[in-house]
């Protein structure tokens, strides 16, 4: 770790696209859910796109141990369909930057850069029978997340895609018909390998939970 002695920053070309890409994806995939729909209500508000603020927890486990990813603050786009009075399907995604640190044997800490990582989570969502303006809901299913930048002795690094589990639970707060208020906590697993020419340097392991909160739109 001794020979680490500089942070540079280079650049993705999809740092001012990707987002905005990807959501254009999901915008046109997300139909097909209604090939899955029974019984769906006649409510004409069957879409939502939703905007949430999102802190992100941090992880120390690791293989070999001793290093360290750190929490993250950021937004998060959610566009969600309902497939009947009872369930709906939701993909959210957003970006995180996080700082990984090494602590040696003797307690000094170096950072070892930072990771621009990408979370996606495709999850259907079960609605609980509330009624009134108060309206919460479980979910499971899947996340995707890969890295699309990296700075500092990461720089030159690969870290692997991760895939695993995803579990939510939150609820919608009517403001008007169209107008909701969400909160949200979702949980997935995640491992990601540090590797260099092939080669493990180390596995990460994050498994993060994310506390979310934000305004959507129905339409």
């Amino acid at each position: 770790m001794k020979s680490i002695i500089g942070i540079h920053r280079s650049y993705c070309p999809l740092k001012r696209f990707g987002l905005i890409f990807l959501l254009g994806i999901c915008l046109y995939i997300l139909p097909a859910t209604e090939l899955f729909a029974q019984n769906s209500d006649n409510n004409s508000h069957q879409w939502a796109y939703i905007n949430r603020i999102i802190i992100t927890g941090s992880s120390d486990q690791s293989d070999p141990k001793n290093y360290q990813v750190y929490s993250a603050f950021t937004l998060e786009a959610a566009i969600r369909k309902q497939i009947n009075a009872a369930f709906s399907a939701e993909l959210n995604i957003k970006t995180e930057s996080r700082e990984v640190d090494f602590t040696d044997d003797t307690g000094v800490v170096t950072n070892l850069g930072s990771v621009e990582l990408l979370p996606v989570n495709i999850i259907l969502r079960y609605h609980l029978p509330f009624k009134g303006s108060f309206h919460p809901y479980i979910g499971a299913g899947g996340n995707f997340t890969v890295c699309w930048e990296k700075s500092g002795f990461l720089d030159n690094k690969d870290l692997t895609p991760s895939f695993g589990a995803a579990i939510q639970l939150g609820a919608d707060i009517d403001l008007t018909s169209f107008i909701l208020f969400n909160i949200d906590i979702k949980w997935n697993s995640m491992r990601t390998d540090i590797e260099e020419s092939g080669r493990k340097i180390v596995s990460l392991k994050l498994d993060p939970v994310n506390f979310g909160a934000g305004v959507g739109f129905r339409f």
